[in-house]
């Protein structure tokens, strides 16, 4: 209907094929304009899917432990799952981002960049949705504001807290 279509995302050349044999649409790849800092390591093999997971499940531990954020991404729920069901064996709190909990998924995943958060999401969830480095802000503290056990003043030293760790992860960068 439209003379001219566009749109700009993260993900769409890896489906170039999928977009000329469906709808006639080239997709351009554009280059960063600066050098990518990202290292790219040698794929692992595992014998064993479970061997797989269980690896994840340890790299997530050691990120965990370290207070990196964690998103993992997978093809599946029931992947999602069974790495979730690793991650509770070692005591690791998560959030699990799925079609299971739609009306859940712009707060988890604006949390996903909080210090220590991990996240295990279907490739396809959360769509449309920033992840904030160091979580946002607003809603840490209205989770301290409505805290019932806390006293006033207790409040009050946790919301200074929260707001110079905050700073701090904005000034210098996560982990």
């Amino acid at each position: 209907q439209y003379k001219k279509l566009s749109g700009m995302t993260g993900t769409a050349f890896t489906e170039a094929e999928e977009f000329q044999q469906i709808y006639s649409l080239d997709v351009v790849q554009i280059p960063p304009n600066r050098p990518i800092s990202r290292v790219d390591k040698e794929d692992l093999i595992f014998k064993t899917e479970k061997a797989k997971l269980k690896a994840v499940a340890e790299a997530i531990k050691e990120h965990n432990k370290a207070g990196r954020p964690v998103l993992v991404g997978s093809g599946s729920i029931a992947k999602n799952e069974m790495i979730a069901s690793y991650l509770e064996k070692e005591g690791i709190k998560f959030e699990l981002l799925n079609a299971k909990n739609n009306e859940r998924e712009a707060p988890i995943v604006e949390q996903a960049g909080q210090k220590g958060a991990v996240t295990l999401a279907t490739n396809i969830a959360g769509r449309g949705t920033d992840i904030v480095l160091g979580g946002s802000i607003q809603k840490a503290i209205d989770a301290v504001q409505q805290d019932e056990a806390l006293s006033d003043a207790d409040k009050t030293a946790k919301v200074s807290v929260l707001r110079e760790e905050w700073q701090a992860v904005h000034e210098q960068g996560v982990g």
